[in-house]
């Protein structure tokens, strides 16, 4: 499992570094998404293979995700807070990581069966935050298109449909 996870952050560092960021927050749901769907599927076909892939699927998903984070503060935060969102992005994702590894803790880890679950949860948790993400960045969009709408003689600025 270690080497799963330690082959997914380079794949998805690699991987991060070839992509053009033109809409990280993309990459950021794509990734968060496909995540919280492998666990969920291996939570439901579990076995050591399916486990490590589980751990390389989630490794390379983190790695894209960390790198779109940064683009996105690069692209969107202006320079003088720069360094203090980067900061916080950072302080953020390591008590992330904490919260994570106290929730593996405190599942049951017995031999009877109990290796699905903590996929289970790792597959809601990611999966629900790639779905509130993803619905966030919708409402945004709209918003800012409405926003953004010119104001012509003639022309009716798009509704917000909720």
């Amino acid at each position: 499992m270690i080497g799963a996870a330690g082959v997914g952050n380079f794949v998805g560092t690699a991987i991060g570094t070839r992509l053009k960021m033109a809409k990280p927050e993309s990459v950021i749901i794509i990734s968060t998404g496909a995540a919280g769907l492998v666990c969920l599927v291996v939570a439901l076909t579990f076995s050591p293979v399916f486990a490590a892939i589980g751990m390389l699927v989630s490794a390379v998903a983190n790695a894209l995700s960390k790198i779109a984070l940064d683009a996105l503060i690069q692209r969107d935060v202006v320079e003088t807070l720069r360094s203090s969102a980067f900061a916080r992005s950072e302080t953020f994702l390591q008590l992330a990581w904490v919260v994570g590894a106290a929730v593996g803790v405190a599942l049951p880890s017995s031999s009877d069966g109990d290796g699905p679950i903590g996929f289970l949860v790792a597959g809601v948790v990611a999966t629900t935050v790639g779905g509130v993400v993803f619905l966030r960045n919708r409402a945004t969009d709209r918003a800012t298109a409405i926003r953004e709408w010119p104001e012509r003689p003639g022309t009716v600025a798009p509704r917000s449909v909720d």
